[in-house]
């Protein structure tokens, strides 16, 4: 079965986080380092929320922009949080099939914009709705 059929998503480590922190702190400079990890847990715990077996984030539009709200917002690393937003975004909707259709300087907006409270988490989501798309080139199974 294809990720992207699946009715559960897969959801993006606290390991892999760390290790995509790393590699953009290497790759484009900042400072290494986890600053909170309660903030850290809380930001990749929100994707997956649930009530009574029900995703808060049912789509995997929302969950998407639940990792990039929440990362961004909730400055967990020393350094490169925005960066680790969006990279964990776009692993998890290439983990579970998809990819995010929008030139990198309107990414690099809405990234800026929800860091600035100009944006919220369920505009974000819906703007993610248009630009968020099965990856033909992905042939991931479960």
């Amino acid at each position: 079965m294809c990720i992207k059929d699946s009715p559960s998503p897969e959801f993006v480590s606290q390991d892999a986080v760390l290790s995509i922190h790393s590699y953009l702190i290497e790759r484009f400079g900042g400072s290494p380092g986890l600053r909170d990890e309660g903030l850290l847990d809380s930001a990749l715990s929100q994707p997956q929320q649930s009530f009574f077996g029900e995703l808060l984030h049912p789509t995997i539009y929302e969950q998407a922009a639940a990792y990039l709200y929440h990362l961004a917002k909730n400055h967990a690393f020393i350094d490169g949080n925005k960066r680790v937003a969006l990279a964990t975004t776009i692993t998890f909707l290439k983990m579970n099939g998809y990819r995010l259709c929008l030139p990198k300087q309107e990414v690099e907006t809405l990234v800026l914009e929800v860091v600035a409270g100009e944006l919220d988490k369920q505009e974000l989501a819906t703007i993610f709705e248009a630009y968020i798309l099965p990856d033909s080139s992905n042939q991931t199974t479960k």
